[in-house]
């Protein structure tokens, strides 16, 4: 496990350090107005590119037989490209409902573009779940490196052609044509192990995944995304942008070590399914391990991030500073926690992923509402940050202790 976590952790890792560097140049050439249209945009797509598989992609890797998880990964490209065809005639049919309805005015021009993203997006995720299967862990870093790569370039170089309405948004869009037309270049081995003919078979053998993890994860992706919606129509894009921005750093250890040590976790967990004690104590080590590696950055944010902030991004970024050491501890709490989450599919426990789905996307809007109320959105933060840690907690308990149950039984 130590090899493939760092083989992922170093190509993630440089992949974030592409991001991070390029942060200060970019946060100097566009405003923080500008990261707020380009988070609304990218909540959408969050939203609309985990609908489109249906989340059948979850269940690549709990096949024991290749040729069966070639099955899922066809089935989950097809509804892919399905879906989110049918939400592009959809914007173009109620394209000003769907505006209205979201609070996306300001993204008028690119709301066609959304889905087409989406769907891309979906599929790059499905293609690295199944290079993640097959153990190709090269192949993961590559995509990682060139989307970062992509985008970066394509954000500068519109900035400097005096083309700034492109800009983020643009980039993103490009650097993901790019990075889907690589990714794809990994899977041409898929087309000598599946048989369309069981595409039947695999929607109803896997039908758990639309049943339970697809309303968890849209609940899970609304509650996550919604925020940034709600941020800009309550408090304005800019203060929009100055969220995502704080966010986008504190989300840094969970990209560079988290994504990584989370896939390798999901595929070593899947082979312990059967040896409860195992898979408990692989759960725990994870848990300490994560624990330890965020503590330093956490703690460094909380106690300077505006100081930070206004060195790093320049003073139009004090407010983001002041937020990412509000939600630092919540950070930290999802970044030992979001790794290991798979452990529910393996483990058969859909149903309470959709309870907890839903009792997040009923707090954190309302701590967002009450804030607005209050007239102070840090309280409202404040209130998100605490509930957010004590459901985390329970969310993770019930895995364990439901291994430990099974130990006591075996």
């Amino acid at each position: 496990m130590f090899r493939d976590v760092t083989v992922l952790t170093l190509g993630t890792g440089l992949a974030q350090l592409i991001n991070i560097g390029s942060a200060p140049l970019l946060s100097r050439l566009y405003s923080p107005k500008d990261f707020g249209i380009l988070a609304i945009f990218l909540a959408i797509v969050g939203i609309s590119s985990t609908l489109v598989t249906l989340r059948y992609e979850t269940a690549i890797l709990i096949p024991k037989s290749s040729s069966e998880s070639a099955n899922i990964v066809i089935t989950s490209i097809l509804l892919a490209l399905s879906i989110s065809g049918l939400l592009i005639l959809m914007s173009v049919i109620f394209n000003d409902q769907i505006l209205k309805m979201l609070g996306v005015v300001k993204i008028k021009e690119w709301i066609h573009v959304v889905f087409v993203v989406s769907g891309l997006t979906a599929i790059t995720v499905t293609i690295q779940n199944w290079l993640n299967r097959e153990k190709r862990y090269v192949a993961i870093v590559i995509i990682r490196i060139a989307q970062s790569t992509f985008t970066v370039v394509f954000a500068i170089t519109f900035y400097y052609l005096n083309q700034e309405d492109l800009g983020l948004i643009g980039s993103q869009n490009l650097s993901l044509i790019l990075t889907f037309m690589i990714a794809s270049c990994f899977i041409f081995n898929l087309k000598r192990k599946f048989d369309l003919k069981k595409i039947p078979l695999v929607l109803y053998d896997y039908r758990n995944a639309p049943k339970f993890l697809l309303p968890t994860a849209i609940l899970d992706v609304i509650s996550l995304q919604l925020p940034i919606l709600m941020m800009a129509n309550l408090f304005g894009e800019e203060m929009g942008g100055q969220f995502s921005m704080s966010w986008r750093v504190l989300a840094i250890p969970l990209s560079l070590v988290g994504m990584s040590v989370g896939q390798v976790f999901l595929q070593r967990f899947s082979l312990l399914k059967d040896d409860p004690k195992s898979a408990k104590d692989l759960l725990q080590k994870t848990w300490i391990l994560l624990f330890i590696a965020g503590t330093v950055p956490t703690l460094t944010i909380f106690s300077g991030g505006k100081e930070i902030f206004q060195l790093i991004f320049g003073e139009e970024w004090l407010t983001a500073g002041v937020i990412a050491s509000i939600l630092s501890p919540m950070a930290l709490i999802i970044f030992v926690s979001s790794p290991t989450s798979g452990a529910y599919i393996i483990l058969g426990m859909q149903k309470y992923s959709l309870i907890f789905g839903v009792l997040t996307t009923i707090y954190r809007p309302f701590c967002l509402l009450y804030g607005y109320f209050m007239e102070d959105l840090f309280i409202g933060l404040k209130i998100w940050v605490m509930l957010e840690i004590i459901v985390v907690i329970f969310y993770q308990y019930l895995a364990w202790q439901k291994l430990k149950d099974s130990c006591i039984n075996n």
